[in-house]
């Protein structure tokens, strides 16, 4: 049979090289389901520009605006973006892809991820280009002209003031060489767990967090692509306020090894435990809202972090707060993911029916975490595993006595996460994190003030030097992974290093 021929009057010819099926929508149809074709393309681009932490707090008028005044731009693998030295007049948001950072000597020194920009400095003056981006396999970017931005600078300051005090989208990496162990002093261990070791280590008069884990550990129990994906993770949170993120890593025969920024003040779990009684809602708010912008990133970037409990926020030497671990993070760009891992107490209904989750098992588990700091407890706790199970899955909490009394904005809060059905936890609307920052709870708190770390905490720990570890429980120097045995190869973790 000839092939056959299908033209369209507004577009070009396409020729079926086999037997086909199609399914057909008329002009009429499709705009009575969605709209019209502006109105999607306006509100698919609205939703790639919430994605941009930078963006997020924007309202949804200021971000129709944006939407209008952005143009998409897609490259290939390998294209040059931006060339370092050549004047620039554009500013760049990467809707999906990888972009690469090189230097004058085209070493790559950093990448970045969907939810990431490069190029804001362009917007107000005339640039020349700090440094070559080339893109990492396909790329879909956005980007704004300098005479768009002007444009609209007077009619919306909203945006032309969230892009005038962006900050780089990237951060350099910290060392400019691979590291070895050799290179770094061990000094104290800081935690032992089931995978390995958490060190204090110095590597130049600088304290870090290094983490070691046992590679026979990781291979006897199929964690490669897991330890890889957390790796990467935290490479792309270094440098953010509201998440540990990595500075080197690095390998040798039996052990990989994961060197962090330290955060001194010790875990929220054991100031928490310290007190006489629950927080006071100024201090919960400013720890939920910690997360609340940790997430935004994470979240911004596809991944889902489903981990959250006080023992894996970390004091900062000022009083923020730094999420931690990812061993359970993933990336979801769409549908669901049914691995069923967390901590029970935070644990989403549809994680337990194993119905399948995605991001908002995070808006759940911070729900869980704002109560607990107003109450003292858990608001399904039981010390059966079973009863707690069904309190969530039937969404059985109280704000009755014994509980302490909460704020109506608190109790609201509280609620609006703590919705059975996903789709309708606050956050997980058409305004996205921005409802959370709207949220009555918030009324009057300075986001901005918070991001930029003018804020002050509520507590901020008391620390003698950078390496008081006063706040850390003294590790006994054991072997975790020993009874696994030894596994010497590079084999699957070439690639590993930084």
């Amino acid at each position: 049979m000839a092939p056959a021929t299908v033209t369209a009057t507004s577009s070009a010819d396409g020729t079926a090289e086999s037997m086909c099926s199609f399914l057909h929508l008329s002009v009429s149809s499709f705009e009575s389901l969605f709209g019209s074709l502006t109105e999607v393309t306006a509100a698919s681009r609205m939703a790639a520009l919430r994605r941009v932490p930078l963006l997020a707090p924007l309202p949804p008028p200021a971000l129709l605006q944006l939407s209008r005044e952005v143009q998409p731009l897609n490259v290939a693998d390998g294209a040059v973006i931006v060339r370092q030295g050549d004047d620039g007049d554009c500013f760049y948001m990467l809707q999906t892809g990888c972009v690469g950072i090189l230097d004058a000597s085209g070493k790559e020194v950093a990448r970045l991820h969907e939810g990431a920009y490069f190029g804001e400095l362009a917007l107000q003056k005339s640039d020349v280009r700090k440094a070559t981006c080339v893109s990492r396999g396909p790329s879909n970017l956005l980007i704004m002209t300098r005479s768009s931005f002007t444009a609209m600078r007077d009619a919306f300051p909203q945006v032309a003031s969230a892009l005038a005090k962006g900050e780089a989208g990237y951060a350099p990496v910290a060392f400019s060489s691979r590291l070895g162990l050799k290179d770094v002093r061990l000094k104290r261990a800081l935690g032992v767990g089931t995978f390995g070791k958490v060190w204090l280590a110095t590597h130049k008069e600088k304290v870090y967090a290094l983490k070691q884990i046992a590679k026979a550990q990781v291979v006897k129990k199929g964690l490669v692509q897991h330890v890889r994906r957390e790796r990467d993770v935290m490479a792309e949170c270094a440098g953010t306020t509201f998440l540990v993120g990595l500075s080197a890593s690095f390998q040798d025969g039996q052990s990989l090894y994961m060197m962090m920024e330290l955060v001194p003040g010790g875990e929220l779990f054991y100031y928490l435990q310290s007190l006489p009684g629950p927080l006071p809602e100024a201090s919960a708010r400013f720890y939920t809202a910690c997360v609340v912008e940790a997430f935004a990133f994470l979240h911004a970037r596809f991944y889902i972090y489903r981990d959250l409990k006080p023992e894996n926020l970390l004091i900062c030497a000022n009083g923020y707060i730094k999420v931690a671990d990812f061993s359970f993070v993933k990336r979801l760009r769409g549908g669901k993911t049914y691995t069923l891992c967390g901590t029970p107490a935070y644990l989403a209904p549809e994680q337990i029916t194993r119905a399948g989750h995605d991001r908002g098992v995070d808006w759940w588990a911070l729900g869980v975490l704002t109560y607990e700091m107003l109450a003292g407890i858990s608001p399904f706790y039981h010390e059966e595993d079973m009863v707690m199970f069904r309190r969530i899955v039937e969404v059985k909490y109280s704000f009755l006595p014994p509980v302490p009394k909460m704020s109506y904005e608190a109790k609201d809060l509280v609620n609006a996460l703590l919705q059975k059905a996903p789709h309708q936890r606050l956050p997980m609307g058409r305004l996205g994190v921005s409802a959370l920052h709207q949220h009555l709870w918030f009324k009057g708190f300075n986001w901005d003030s918070l991001r930029d770390g003018k804020m002050k905490a509520p507590y901020v720990p008391r620390l003698k030097g950078s390496d008081d570890l006063r706040f850390f429980p003294d590790c006994t120097h054991e072997s975790p992974g020993a009874e696994y045995g030894t596994y010497s190869s590079v084999g699957n973790f070439v690639g590993f290093e930084s």
